[in-house]
């Protein structure tokens, strides 16, 4: 069974009802595509983590399975490398220009969704909150100005 966005289940509701109905076959498997969410991604989170402490320590299920192209946590717009580790086709089929560019926009952005989406679609990011009244980056900063 694929899922795909599953960084949009805010609940387990849809998780709980479909996960299980693979049960009958003992080979069966359940692949979750996503970009990473936000704090609000609960069934993303209640994988991913796991996931990580594996990866990390060796605890946990051996049977989870982890595999993602993301930019390290607090990667810059900007920063072609990050940009190279979220996108395994920059430089080939995708444009690293317009990755560039669009990064750039998105910084420059008084819109504080355009980061926010910018950093989980491109960067695969995980971020506090999608759609933020306010940039926390540029808040933190004290560099925030209305627009």
């Amino acid at each position: 069974m694929v899922i795909d966005e599953v960084r949009e289940h805010r609940s387990f509701d849809a998780w709980a009802a479909s996960s299980h109905t693979i049960s009958a076959v003992l080979d069966a498997q359940v692949v979750c595509i996503t970009n990473q969410g936000d704090d609000e991604a609960v069934v993303l989170d209640s994988l991913r983590n796991p996931a990580l402490e594996f990866i990390e320590r060796g605890d946990g299920d051996p049977r989870l399975g982890l595999f993602e192209w993301s930019a390290p946590d607090g990667s810059r717009p900007d920063d072609v490398v990050a940009l190279a580790q979220a996108n395994p086709n920059a430089g080939h089929r995708v444009d690293m220009a317009d990755l560039l560019a669009a990064g750039r926009r998105a910084q420059a952005s008084v819109i504080a969704q355009e980061l926010t989406l910018y950093k989980t679609e491109v960067l695969c990011m995980r971020v506090p909150l999608l759609n933020p009244a306010v940039d926390p980056s540029r808040w933190s900063a004290g560099a925030y100005q209305p627009g």
